[in-house]
């Protein structure tokens, strides 16, 4: 095999991801003819199918982040045989199994495979490739909000990959790789990711990008910077004020992830220690009904024939993780970002990209996001001096120094 055609195949996933996908989503979502969660899963699938294949070709390098996922995928299959073969399921509900919600909590097993794969094989993502790709989607996404403008005659979300929080997430993710590759810059490319969060209106985007900018931000005399930013943020206030109006939001209670978090923590209280220690099982509810999200059962469960809460209904990541894996895997899980989030102001930032995201959304479980955020997370990591993607102006300054 050339080494031009192992790069083509290693390029292909942001080519495809964020580049041909997103381009086709723009029209065929006016038609609703299928989910792009559906397609981006089978892409994923078969990409994966395809590097095991290859990895049989050229072998794997198990190295650096590869060994976390190696170790997070070995967790889960030891706790899934304890719950499954050893326990027998659920505590409770034994006899409401059911397969949908189960794949919907394991199919994140798929995306850590296809990263693992993918690092054994081209050991990291192109990060200018995926800077490029995410200003192209950027595009996208305020074209389709000046499309839907045009028609409708009034302010509505763009959603190029199914929501528009998908969409800004896939952005700010390119602006971390755009800022980790050339540093922190209020140029086109930065006005660019500015224009397309606003354009989306997505809440947790807009405090992302606010977070991402105070962080990696650098005083070097220049005012009109910080006066920028501190527009950026009054903007970005009364933009998400607009957000909270249009949905009829009075007050703190009405808000769907105050619910949530009301049910998730009824949920732990009522949870036995080994739930609290390793999670619920997937696939059994962890309640056949609840006080607070009962429309989200409606909603996204019996609606597809199925019974009762599940972790899934919560959308939060973190929510989601303590459901299934327990409150010791999580804690895990922040406390090695967080360490290596205090090693530079860009870690910094994406730790807390990971972790803000994580609230109000499923941002590893997300089909088109996902694996793309574990990918480029995985790239920073393993990346060193002297590799592309580094600071075009040198290695960066740790968080911890003044």
């Amino acid at each position: 095999m050339t080494n031009s055609f192992k790069y083509s195949i290693k390029d292909l996933t942001l080519v495809v991801a964020l580049g041909v996908l997103p381009m086709v989503f723009l029209f065929v979502n006016y038609i609703g003819i299928i989910k792009a969660k559906s397609v981006y899963d089978l892409f994923w699938l078969v990409f994966a199918v395809y590097l095991v294949f290859l990895s049989f070709q050229r072998g794997l390098q198990v190295k650096g982040f590869s060994k976390i996922l190696l170790s997070t995928l070995a967790f889960f299959i030891s706790v899934s045989v304890l719950k499954f073969f050893v326990i027998g399921g659920a505590f409770a509900f034994r006899d409401y199994f059911q397969l949908m919600p189960f794949l919907k909590e394991y199919k994140i097993t798929l995306y850590l495979i296809f990263v693992f794969l993918y690092l054994g094989l081209f050991k990291k993502v192109d990060i200018k490739l995926f800077e490029k790709s995410g200003a192209f989607l950027a595009t996208l996404i305020i074209l389709d909000f000046l499309i839907k403008l045009t028609v409708y005659g009034t302010i509505t979300r763009p959603e190029v990959i199914d929501e528009a929080n998908y969409d800004n997430a896939l952005i700010l993710l390119a602006l971390l790789a755009r800022i980790k590759n050339k540093g922190f810059k209020t140029d086109l490319y930065f006005l660019l990711v500015v224009a397309a969060t606003m354009a989306s209106q997505s809440k947790t985007g807009i405090v992302c990008l606010i977070v991402i900018s105070v962080i990696n931000y650098r005083y070097d005399g220049n005012v009109i910077v910080p006066f920028f930013l501190l527009f950026l943020i009054v903007v970005s206030s009364i933009a998400v004020a607009y957000r909270l109006s249009n949905d009829r939001i009075v007050n703190l209670e009405d808000v769907d992830r105050i619910k949530m978090l009301k049910s998730f923590w009824l949920i732990q209280t009522n949870s036995s220690f080994f739930e609290l220690l390793f999670g619920h099982t997937a696939g059994y509810p962890l309640a056949l009904n609840d006080p607070y999200i009962n429309y989200f059962i409606d909603w996204q469960v019996v609606s597809e024939g199925g019974v009762g809460l599940h972790p899934f209904n919560y959308h939060g990541m973190w929510f989601r993780l303590i459901c299934t894996w327990g409150w010791p895997f999580v804690f895990s899980i922040l406390s090695v970002l967080f360490y290596w989030g205090l090693q530079s102001r860009h870690n910094f930032s994406f730790f807390s990209f990971i972790l803000i995201q994580g609230l109000p959304m499923s941002l590893f479980y997300l089909s088109a996001v996902g694996p793309l955020t574990l990918l480029l997370l995985a790239s920073l990591t393993d990346d060193v001096e002297g590799q592309p993607g580094e600071f075009e102006h040198g290695k960066e300054d740790s968080i911890c120094m003044v």
